[in-house]
């Protein structure tokens, strides 16, 4: 009887625990496409880590990293981004809503092969060999939303 009774306790703690959505989580994804279409044969991913922290009950720290990359022949190009920062949350019925600030980075470096077939001018074909890019950006973002239970 005694077991039973903290069984039941156990379960109406855990069912009160998620009366409402957490910012206290992890999350992981990964993406994956294959492209098809004229010329063009290539397969795309993405992958990536997020986490958030619940302080109290309106404030949570958040960040995460991700990376996508496109593989083919005679390209290649790579996106990695970092973001984190601070929220705020208040609740709407069973749902939160909530807002965010904070700071991204984003990277993305590429490789392009160029053949004589892509600039066959008057002068005939040049060939350009393979051409790098790198470029980096950084700012401030800002986001909102909604996070609710589906059913």
């Amino acid at each position: 009887m005694i077991r039973s009774a903290m069984s039941l306790a156990l379960c109406l703690l855990a069912a009160s625990a998620l009366a409402r959505p957490s910012f206290t989580y992890v999350q992981g994804s990964y993406v994956f496409s294959s492209l098809d279409e004229e010329g063009l044969a290539a397969d795309v991913h993405a992958a990536g880590l997020a986490a958030s922290v619940e302080l109290g009950d309106s404030f949570h720290l958040w960040g995460g990293v991700g990376r996508g990359w496109v593989d083919e022949d005679a390209f290649s190009h790579d996106v990695t981004s970092v973001s984190g920062g601070a929220g705020f949350h208040v609740e709407a019925g069973k749902a939160l809503l909530y807002g965010r600030a904070g700071y991204l980075f984003s990277e993305a470096e590429g490789r392009h092969l160029i053949d004589e077939t892509e600039f066959q001018g008057a002068g005939g074909g040049i060939d350009l060999g393979t051409v790098s890019i790198g470029e980096s950006d950084d700012g401030a973002l800002v986001e909102g939303g909604v996070r609710a239970f589906v059913a």
